[in-house]
């Protein structure tokens, strides 16, 4: 289904698959409205990725960027990015969000 809507976009817009496919990987808001319109076909009206939360993660000043990070002696984080997440995922599943 989400391929034949993606046939669907690249027929519209009158997009060459190559054009898609570098589209997908330099642009993740690209990515993003993608991965929205999937889940909401998906999950109809209980999506979990919709588009206004997109717009939250792709909104400037919520994005990371590692040429704004402060200097090391300002700051260092305590914990790893990668203990960071696998720390958040635990609690997402005691709590049941997963």
């Amino acid at each position: 289904m989400l391929l034949r809507r993606i046939e669907q976009f690249l027929t519209r817009y009158a997009m060459p698959p190559t054009k898609f496919g570098r589209l997908a990987v330099h642009d993740p808001r690209f990515v993003l409205d993608l991965a929205a319109a999937g889940d909401r076909i998906a999950r109809g009206d209980r999506a979990k990725l919709t588009a206004d939360r997109v717009g939250y993660m792709c909104h400037p000043n919520w994005v990371s960027r590692s040429d704004r990070k402060p200097p090391v002696g300002i700051w260092q984080p305590r914990i790893s990015g990668e203990e960071g997440l696998k720390a958040t995922a635990a609690w997402y599943a005691r709590e049941g969000w997963l």
